[in-house]
């Protein structure tokens, strides 16, 4: 999302003047428009992502609140196959593999620094699509493809217990990815299903589907079918924002913006599909946000901010450079 005023027709309701505002980037819709004025803002102090490299070779990534200025963290972690990341309640970040790797279904600690990874041993899945924290109760809650949905508590020394991880629920093969509300009442996830009352402008024959599933009740419900018919690529990770919209991103996807919005409750939509991808990092598997202004993040760049092409492949001159190191915030410019 490039900040700047975005024009999106979609989200109007047809015929119908609509006046609401939705925080997270800002837009309002004014009566009797036929536009709406999108700014965006950092919703996160940072979100950190893993982006997927061929097969199964992974990288994280870490960008700002608004999904711009993606940055490689760390070294590349060929043969990982990391499908799933979140922060949890103490802000530790974690993330865990698929199957296309030796450790199948493996949960790991994601140093937020070097981006270092700690294998903490096998979860009661093969291949975990996605991992999300209820940050009420700190518990972690994930898809495991062909398997369904897992749980798994801490210990008496607040750590994860992997030997309490256990399938709660049996659902669809696969959905790409899952994420808490703040409240910790309802697990929202995301699929790409095949229907064959897919809208036609579908090019892989597929409906994006949002899955809201509340475990109090039991009740699980699809939402938002209808807005999520403009979204022509297959969608692959998503995380709740701090407003309680959702972030989503794109398989694989060289033509547009990586990254969209959608509000579950509204179903106001921005797709990010009129916008060019800036980025080489445009398979993210996975989220997590937020982290505290008080988190260490190494220098992290912007890159010929004016746009006069000087550097080279050797040195760029770079605008500005930002880095916060125990709670203090450097600015080289």
């Amino acid at each position: 999302m490039t900040r700047q005023k975005l024009l999106i027709r979609q989200l109007l309701t047809t015929g119908v003047a609509v006046t609401a505002t939705l925080t997270l980037s800002a837009p309002v819709l004014a009566e009797d428009a036929d536009t709406i004025d999108m700014v965006a803002g950092p919703q996160c102090d940072v979100v950190f992502a893993v982006n997927d490299k061929a097969l199964n070779n992974s990288q994280i990534v870490f960008m700002g609140g608004d999904g711009t200025g993606v940055t490689p963290l760390g070294v590349e972690y060929p043969g990982y196959d990391l499908e799933a990341m979140d922060i949890d309640a103490n802000n530790v970040l974690y993330a865990a593999s698929g199957d296309d790797t030796a450790n199948q279904g493996h949960l790991y600690k994601v140093n937020k620094t070097t981006a270092a990874l700690t294998d903490l041993g096998a979860l009661c899945v093969r291949e975990a699509d996605g991992i999300s924290f209820n940050l009420q109760d700190n518990t972690l809650w994930g898809w495991g493809q062909d398997q369904g949905l897992f749980h798994i508590t801490r210990g008496a020394d607040g750590e994860l217990d992997l030997s309490t991880c256990q399938i709660v629920l049996t659902g669809p093969d696969e959905l790409e990815d899952l994420t808490w509300d703040n409240e910790g009442d309802t697990l929202y996830a995301v699929g790409n299903v095949s229907d064959d009352d897919h809208d036609a402008s579908n090019d892989d024959g597929k409906t994006r589907t949002i899955i809201a599933y509340s475990p109090a009740t039991n009740d699980i419900q699809q939402i938002c079918r209808a807005e999520m018919e403009p979204i022509t690529s297959e969608i692959e990770g998503m995380e709740m924002q701090p407003d309680g919209t959702l972030m989503f991103t794109y398989h694989n996807e060289h033509r547009v913006s990586v990254y969209g919005y959608i509000d579950p409750n509204s179903c106001m939509l921005y797709t990010g599909l009129d916008e060019p991808n800036p980025t080489p990092y445009n398979d993210i598997e996975a989220l997590a946000c937020c982290v505290d202004k008080g988190s260490d993040l190494p220098w992290t760049y912007q890159k010929d901010y004016i746009g006069d092409q000087t550097g080279s492949t050797k040195l760029e001159i770079y605008g500005m450079a930002v880095k916060i190191d125990n709670g203090v915030m450097t600015v080289a410019i």
